[in-house]
């Protein structure tokens, strides 16, 4: 589902959290899953709730609303309201919450050594939610000293 943009009230400073969410309301995908309910059946989905409820009052709004108090809710829950936060910070939190409350949260270890083949593919089956097939992916990094040449790091 594409949504037209709109412009979203500012109260106080949360520009960073208006900034997201118009960036997630972007997102034909995201939209279509969580206004079409795809996420329920899930145990108290407090963050997706909020996402849906959001999409929803977006969609039927003229050219401009504030942020549902749902929205605002979860925010708190993890920033400190009336504060100035950057849009990663709210974005990474508010992502991990609804994350949280799609996948199954069991317990899950790498085995030694592993290719980054078999732990993309633990991860992906411990960790099967919506906003991980969306978002999550690997990074890879190694560092070279300028002195010896040696390489740190994943070989992979």
């Amino acid at each position: 589902m594409h949504l037209e943009p709109r412009g979203l009230y500012n109260p106080s400073v949360y520009c960073f959290m208006n900034t997201c969410l118009q960036c997630l309301v972007s997102l034909p995908e995201l939209n279509h899953y969580f206004s079409s309910g795809l996420y329920k059946g899930k145990k108290s989905p407090v963050a997706c709730n909020a996402l849906r409820e959001f999409i929803e009052t977006y969609n039927n709004a003229g050219k401009s609303l504030k942020a549902c108090s749902s929205i605002y809710k979860i925010c708190h829950s993890f920033l400190e309201p009336n504060q100035q936060h950057d849009c990663q910070e709210f974005l990474r939190r508010f992502l991990s919450k609804i994350q949280e409350e799609l996948n199954t949260n069991k317990k899950y270890t790498f085995p030694d050594k592993a290719g980054y083949e078999k732990v993309w593919q633990i991860y992906r089956e411990h960790n099967p939610s919506f906003i991980d097939t969306l978002f999550a992916g690997l990074m890879r990094s190694s560092v070279i000293c300028n002195k010896c040449n040696y390489k740190s790091g994943n070989p992979y």
